[in-house]
């Protein structure tokens, strides 16, 4: 993935472009990866304020629902990811700057090997269950609920403790951030969201953020 984005940024960093053309140039490197590109705009008019006018935010999904899964040989559709470019305007040309490129790189990455995460999870779901999948709450739950369910799904547990990993990896060498997670109370907000956001929900001791931590020791070691 990282090579694929060291192609992407020359091609975008300090350049005005409209979000069509944006989008074309992620297409190109992302195609290949069955990801489709969208865009969105969310400029200053959106409710919690939107985004900047040079910036660019991401939301990603895995469409599993789009499987074929009928066809034995070829239970994936080849384009099952989508990856959603968040930007001020569709009508007005951005550029963004070699910062806002960092927090739009990781965002990629993470978002991206976190959806492909999910679709490695269906794929060996379809291949051991006959193509069986498990809902990840009851409806009826609270909003709270519904997210203490979320997070201590086991699918949810493996996708998020990659999201650790490269959280950490942003700000420490391999051993730094394996250090990181044998130290793992010492974790800091700003150093990974998504820790912080477990550690909220569940508590430090919990079983949830011991699994957690377990396999983002694991997803640094392999």
């Amino acid at each position: 993935m990282k090579s694929r984005l060291n192609r992407i940024k020359p091609q975008l960093v300090g350049r005005e472009l409209y979000a069509d053309e944006i989008r074309a140039i992620f297409e190109k490197e992302l195609t290949p990866l069955g990801v489709e590109v969208t865009t969105y705009p969310y400029g200053e008019d959106a409710p919690d304020g939107g985004i900047g006018k040079n910036q660019i935010s991401v939301n990603g999904f895995f469409e599993a629902q789009e499987w074929d899964f009928e066809a034995i040989d070829e239970p994936v559709d080849p384009i099952n990811i989508e990856l959603m470019l968040i930007l001020y305007s569709e009508d007005e040309p951005i550029c963004i700057n070699n910062k806002d490129w960092l927090f739009l790189a990781h965002q990629v990455e993470q978002t991206l090997e976190h959806e492909m995460i999910h679709r490695e999870q269906n794929q060996k779901r379809f291949y051991n269950r006959g193509g069986e999948s498990r809902p990840i709450y009851d409806q009826h739950l609270s909003e709270e609920d519904k997210q203490i369910v979320y997070l201590s799904d086991p699918d949810e547990l493996d996708a998020y403790s990659n999201d650790v990993k490269l959280d950490l990896l942003k700000h420490y060498s391999y051993m730094g951030a394996y250090a990181r997670l044998r130290e793992y109370k010492k974790i800091k907000q700003d150093e990974s969201p998504i820790f912080a956001e477990y550690v909220d929900t569940f508590g430090w001791n919990s079983e949830t953020v011991h699994t957690l931590v377990k396999k983002a020791l694991k997803r640094l070691e392999t």
